[in-house]
């Protein structure tokens, strides 16, 4: 049985390798697999949920890792069914035991936010795509009006010289 985050984490490094500077991941301050460490800006985050437990998400600018981005946040929090993996290590399959070991992603309290579903777009992608857009669009519409400008000077000149 494999575990949804394994399952997601396999997609976002198939979507990284198109968009490598996007942040796909679920941070967590205490994760099995090392790739989804909370950054020290991710963890201000999971506290930020933590000390607002009716909040679910997140979203707007945000600096990481000093860099500016479109981000959102949703806080993952630890649920009973989760017990199973994420509770007492006696409990958790063996499979994963073996796989993650017994320390790492355990003892998790019902409630508590243990990751968070984090989407980070850089801003500079954004803005970079935007004017690539309008410089695009200020061609075709410069073209346009030269097109027009000249149409209507042709039209007049014909007017003004009788035809």
């Amino acid at each position: 049985l494999m575990s949804t985050s394994f399952v997601a984490r396999s997609i976002f490094d198939d979507v990284k390798q198109h968009f490598p500077d996007y942040v796909l991941k679920f941070s967590s301050d205490d994760p099995r697999n090392p790739a989804n460490k909370a950054s020290p800006d991710e963890l201000k985050f999971i506290e930020y949920f933590n000390n607002n437990p009716l909040e679910k998400s997140w979203g707007g600018k945000v600096t990481m890792d000093k860099k500016q981005y479109y981000a959102r946040f949703n806080a993952r929090r630890m649920r009973e069914p989760c017990l199973h993996c994420h509770g007492d290590p006696a409990d958790a399959p063996r499979s994963l035991l073996r796989r993650y070991g017994s320390t790492a992603g355990f003892h998790r309290p019902v409630g508590e936010v243990i990751a968070l579903d984090t989407v980070a777009i850089p801003i500079s992608s954004v803005q970079d795509q935007l004017w690539s857009e309008l410089k695009s669009n200020f061609t075709i519409i410069g073209a346009g009006m030269v097109l027009l400008f000249s149409a209507l000077f042709s039209f007049v000149s014909l007017l003004a010289t009788g035809l």
